[in-house]
């Protein structure tokens, strides 16, 4: 497998794989070129642990279909067809979901910087079965009944915040009270660009965040909270 630093050279093509499928212990990722005469299924990324990023697999640009296996397993969890990998291009296929759920999204890692004294923001939602969210970043004192979201009912999106130190927290879609996860303090740099991915914890109601910088590492921040109930 090649990998790349991000400095790209000319008709090559760069992906990487996040896993955060609680389901899949290890991931292998295969390419096969379409529309290609002498094309095969190769092997590019293996054994990409749970959550892990893996560095960049350097491909020819062209159009291919991709699968993911878990490795040790010749059936395909995934298979994109149609994928589209452009000249310099760098993508993160984010894997997540359970076992019988497994599913990828995938992120453009090529998105322009912002200006000075500012962070750009994507959130990606990737926790099973936890509803609609909202996601909140503040100071750390403010109470969430005097703000808005910024994101409201989260599956994906986008937005430039000013960079700094922000208090994170994710509650049930118009519900404040249904806090789901409370990050005290997390640093957004300047000109950062840094992708939320939501995950599901095991009591399958809280959950957890991974953000990943453009072409840099992740960081993991798992709830330490849990939920009792009595009857």
């Amino acid at each position: 497998t090649g990998c790349d630093s991000g400095g790209g050279s000319g008709n090559k093509a760069y992906v990487r794989v996040l896993n955060v499928s609680p389901g899949s212990d290890s991931l292998n990722l295969y390419a096969e070129e379409e529309n290609h005469n002498d094309a095969s299924n190769t092997l590019q990324l293996e054994g990409v642990a749970y959550d892990t990023v893996s560095g960049y697999a350097e491909l020819d640009s062209g159009t291919y279909t991709l699968e993911f296996r878990r490795s040790g397993v010749s059936g395909a969890l995934e298979t994109l067809g149609g994928q589209n990998l452009t000249d310099d291009s760098h993508t993160t296929l984010v894997g997540y979901g359970s076992s019988n759920n497994f599913a990828v999204v995938s992120i453009s890692d090529d998105q322009e910087e912002p200006d000075e004294g500012e962070t750009l923001i994507q959130v990606f939602g990737a926790a099973e079965a936890v509803g609609a969210l909202d996601i909140y970043f503040t100071d750390p004192s403010v109470s969430l009944d005097n703000v808005s979201p910024d994101f409201s009912d989260i599956g994906s999106g986008s937005r430039t915040l000013d960079s700094g130190t922000y208090r994170l927290r994710i509650t049930g879609a118009d519900d404040t009270d249904d806090l789901r996860l409370d990050i005290p303090e997390i640093a957004l740099g300047s000109q950062q660009i840094l992708s939320v991915i939501l995950t599901s914890t095991p009591g399958g109601t809280l959950v957890n965040a991974i953000v990943l910088e453009q072409q840099g590492e992740l960081t993991s921040y798992k709830n330490t909270k849990a939920r009792v109930r009595a009857a």
